[in-house]
């Protein structure tokens, strides 16, 4: 019995020592950096510092009332149409992406330079993202294709919602 325990745990360590298949997020290919590695080092813990200390003070700051302006654009007509379905499109466009990303993820090559789900996750997604959310708003809220995904399966009867427990969204864009 102890001598099946050790000849098990031995293999998994053996295993362990196996890393050349699991080569996820690796260019392979060492990066050097452009200056030694104590300034590096010195300039993440200063903005670590920076960083907590400028949160710390503006948590303390009394928060002011809204100063942007918002306009309400009517539902019906012309321009409610097209919000209507620029919305579906924009939502359409984004459950595209979701999967394509995957799909690409799933059967696209092995190489992270030349396959198309990190070029949409780290800079559309992620990069093009916050910019959008900085000019726009949160269009993330309006369009996220999770949410879109279970809104076309709730539309079709099949109660995802119900199933699992969670609310439904605040704010609903279906006509």
């Amino acid at each position: 019995m102890r001598r099946t325990m050790a000849r098990s745990v031995g293999l998994a360590c053996l295993a362990g020592l196996i890393p050349g298949l699991a080569q996820a997020h690796t260019f392979a290919t060492p990066y050097v950096l452009p200056v030694p590695f104590w300034m590096y080092l010195y300039a993440c813990v200063a903005t670590l510092v920076v960083t907590f200390a400028l949160l710390g003070y503006f948590v303390g700051v009394p928060a002011a009332g809204p100063t942007f302006r918002v306009r309400e654009v009517g539902a019906t007509g012309l321009m409610g149409a097209v919000g209507r379905w620029g919305l579906r499109l924009l939502r359409a466009g984004a459950v595209g992406c979701l999967l394509l990303t995957v799909i690409a993820g799933l059967v696209g090559t092995g190489n992270p330079l030349r396959n198309l789900n990190m070029t949409l996750f780290w800079i559309v997604f992620l990069l093009g993202f916050t910019y959008l959310t900085a000019l726009v708003g949160s269009l993330y809220e309006l369009i996220n294709p999770w949410t879109v995904i279970v809104e076309w399966l709730e539309g079709r009867g099949s109660p995802i919602r119900s199933a699992w427990g969670t609310p439904p969204r605040s704010c609903s864009t279906s006509p």
